[in-house]
């Protein structure tokens, strides 16, 4: 069973229970599932006891000794304790918030917490567990369940979207135009002339290359040559 499925599950006792007090359904659910661990504990399974609750002299109802771990001057002892045995999970959610509603924890500011984070503290202080990090590890219990112990709302889960880069699209490159070499074939006809004032006519003709759309122009039509 996850903490989301666990809150889910006893959402409905931790409700009611919390029905006309300050004590937060989010604190109850968050302390059934760390002392149950999960609901899976002997205390829990066979007991009905979510909560640890010890069976002190006011207990008049039935109860069972069993095996428990106390931090006593820093370290983890396992010693045996008496403990509350209820009919219902149900009922075990009531006798709980009816626990801490006593003097002890009302002068611990238990029920005047603003959120379960204080909550938290304020059982700590008043020596509901005797675990150092245990307002710690309720708040990491509760953020599992998706819930804000500082505000007791929903986590809004953080979704990663990925950055996708914009390809620099190149504009295309114009390949170079392809042009057409034809053949050209250039015909002149020249009269050379000498100082006697004899002449001579000159064919001349050149085959050469044109681009298309281009025209030779340095080619004269006429050329004097002066013949010694």
């Amino acid at each position: 069973m996850t903490p989301k499925e666990f809150y889910d599950k006893y959402k409905a006792f931790a409700d009611e229970a919390a029905q006309g007090t300050t004590v937060f359904p989010d604190t109850i659910l968050a302390v059934a599932l760390l002392e149950s661990a999960y609901g899976k504990s002997v205390l829990a399974e066979k007991y009905n006891n979510f909560f640890g609750v010890k069976a002190d002299p006011s207990w008049a109802g039935n109860k069972v000794t069993l095996p428990t771990h106390e931090e006593i001057h820093g370290k983890m002892i396992l010693v045996n304790a008496d403990f509350r045995v209820y009919p219902t999970p149900k009922e075990s959610f009531a006798n709980y918030v009816h626990f801490i509603s006593g003097p002890r924890y009302v002068k611990a500011g238990v029920l005047g917490a603003k959120s379960s984070s204080i909550q938290f503290e304020a059982l700590h202080e008043a020596g509901y567990a005797t675990d150092s990090q245990y307002a710690n590890k309720l708040r990491n219990v509760l953020k599992l369940m998706g819930i804000n112990p500082e505000t007791n709302k929903p986590i809004v889960p953080v979704i990663d979207v990925p950055v996708v880069e914009t390809p620099v699209v190149k504009p295309p490159v114009p390949e170079p135009p392809v042009v057409k070499i034809n053949p050209h074939i250039i015909k002149r006809h020249y009269t050379i002339s000498n100082k006697k004032g004899q002449t001579i006519g000159v064919d001349l003709v050149i085959t050469a290359t044109e681009a298309v759309g281009l025209e030779f122009t340095e080619m004269p039509d006429s050329i004097s040559l002066n013949v010694l």
